[in-house]
């Protein structure tokens, strides 16, 4: 029954992270990002269960981003994939290998995305201001995806347990935004039964 349940679970956060990438997808082509389309971003994040607040925050730092143009200056789908990240609240966390650590090339709450540098579980060296709590969620270009799925597994990669270090392996750009909760995540068997509970209350 547990097994049913996580299924259930794991196929309702793919729909999610699927609803993101529309959400971001929705600015290719636009001249501009005017307040329209930035409601429209943010209607889409909210349905996509991300919660009021956070689908606010994304909208702010898209409204900040500086696109690429192409030839008709219009927004173009670039070879990079968005993410989000929040702080590291404790010790346990900071040496918790379920926990995935990235660390990034700015201060990503000043409101602006980053570039992720380096992703990572245990680290044998104190860590930096600049390193988050990475949290799973995803947002492709069509370009970056079709390039992502393409590539064989890096030797990082294997070595971590880390997808995403495949593409930073192959030069491609991961932007990290940051959000100041990070939702609750199903790593361990411990993990399933603190949701289990907070869903029967």
């Amino acid at each position: 029954m547990a097994l049913n349940w996580f299924k259930k679970l794991k196929t309702g956060l793919s729909k999610s992270a699927s609803k993101v990438e529309n959400a971001f997808a929705s600015v290719t082509g636009k001249k501009t990002i005017d307040q329209e389309v930035l409601n429209d971003i943010e209607d889409q994040l909210i349905l996509a269960d991300l919660g009021v607040e956070v689908a606010s925050r994304i909208a702010n730092k898209i409204k900040q981003q500086k696109f690429e143009l192409n030839e008709k200056k219009e927004i173009t789908k670039i070879d990079v994939a968005e993410t989000l990240a929040s702080e590291i609240e404790n010790d346990n966390e900071e040496k918790d290998s379920n926990v995935v650590k990235v660390i990034v090339d700015d201060d990503i709450k000043k409101n602006s995305f980053a570039r992720a540098l380096d992703f990572f579980r245990i680290s044998n060296k104190p860590l930096n201001k600049l390193t988050y709590h990475h949290v799973g969620i995803y947002a492709f270009t069509s370009k970056a995806l079709i390039r992502y799925v393409s590539l064989d597994r890096s030797k990082l990669e294997i070595n971590r347990k880390l997808e995403q270090l495949r593409a930073l392996e192959d030069k491609m750009k991961i932007d990290v935004g940051y959000i100041d909760t990070c939702p609750l995540s199903v790593d361990t068997e411990a993990d399933l039964v603190a949701v289990k509970k907070l869903m029967e209350r």
